[in-house]
């Protein structure tokens, strides 16, 4: 059993105490002291992990114990029915905060998704048990392609994450994917016969994409874009590419594709979402990464950029905001030129 699930049961069990405190009636002064030191012991053995967790702190359950003390001395006026109850309501509070104080806990030990067997545990002579690799490579000329096959993943895995994304761009050619990667999205809109291009910084991606006949220029997504004549594009589309960008570079990456889009045409740039404990932790896998960008932040961006609307949304998620906010790695910023 977990702490946070220890102390849930410990809840319950104060809980319950109250509750049969309640039935039995206020009782004598000294009775209600008793409870009232009960009760603090178990509050603060309770909050333990949550302090240790950003204050996640009940504040209301800290009330109740402080109003418990302005109404002890009042042997008079002493309603501890009412008193017991809000106590119950405030630790039934904190005992429903268990399952996201569990997430929590499960995001701070998140380790990077790795794909193949490049990385394995084996025994060395000084060290016990590691975590490395026994077999090298010379992959400097393509040595961010060998990254993104460890850490993004085999090309299957991507192509099956963004196909949401093709229903969304159906009928918006041409398509820019910029910073395209391996492919991925343009093989899901070249199968769909969607017009695209793509353009990446690096070598290894752009050969890579060009080796299945894509139209892949090998430059600077701004550059690429600053050349392009107004609204001759009908979406541009990039996926965990923003986060790489320094502001000034993004707001120009912004800018430009209001300038590029044609009218009504979309923008949609998939990033980590920083909202997820285990995705805010593992952002700093990729040693290219600048800063992780908040859902809000975005939209606030692509409004000071020019687009006429945007939302945020979840690729993998339930389909509502609030639901996936904390628990889904990524999420899409969308945007539509007015």
């Amino acid at each position: 059993m977990t702490a946070l699930s220890e102390d849930a049961a410990a809840s319950a069990r104060v809980a319950a105490a109250a509750r049969e405190a309640i039935r039995r009636g206020p009782g004598p002064p000294a009775g209600a002291g008793r409870l009232r030191r009960l009760l603090r012991r178990t509050t603060l053995r309770a909050l333990r992990p949550y302090t240790a967790q950003q204050r996640m702190v009940d504040e209301r359950i800290l009330d109740a114990i402080d109003a418990l003390d302005r109404r002890v001395g009042d042997r008079d006026r002493l309603d501890l029915d009412l008193l017991v109850e809000d106590f119950v309501t405030a630790l039934e509070t904190l005992r429903s905060r268990g399952a996201a104080g569990e997430d929590v806990i499960a995001g701070s030990r998140a380790v990077p998704y790795a794909a193949g067997d490049v990385l394995e545990r084996f025994r060395a002579p000084v060290g016990g048990v590691v975590l490395g690799y026994r077999q090298g490579g010379d992959l400097a000329d393509r040595a961010y392609l060998s990254f993104e096959e460890v850490f993004r993943g085999p090309e299957e895995r991507v192509r099956e994450r963004q196909r949401i994304y093709v229903e969304l761009l159906a009928g918006a050619g041409p398509v820019l994917d910029a910073g395209c990667g391996r492919g991925e999205f343009l093989d899901l809109l070249t199968e769909q016969g969607v017009p695209c291009k793509g353009v990446d910084l690096d070598a290894g991606m752009v050969e890579r994409c060009r080796a299945k006949g894509h139209d892949v220029e090998h430059r600077d997504v701004n550059e690429y874009l600053g050349a392009l004549a107004d609204g001759s594009l009908g979406a541009i589309f990039s996926a965990q590419v923003v986060e790489h960008m320094p502001y000034d570079e993004l707001m120009r990456f912004l800018t430009a594709s209001v300038a590029k889009l044609r009218v009504r045409g979309l923008f949609v740039a998939e990033t980590v979402n920083p909202h997820a404990p285990h995705a805010l932790k593992t952002f700093w896998v990729d040693p290219t990464h600048q800063h992780p960008l908040f859902p809000e932040v975005a939209l606030v961006l692509c409004r000071a950029a020019g687009f006429g609307s945007a939302y945020v949304f979840h690729p993998l998620g339930t389909g509502h905001v609030d639901a996936d906010r904390y628990v889904e790695s990524e999420y899409a910023v969308v945007a539509r030129k007015a």
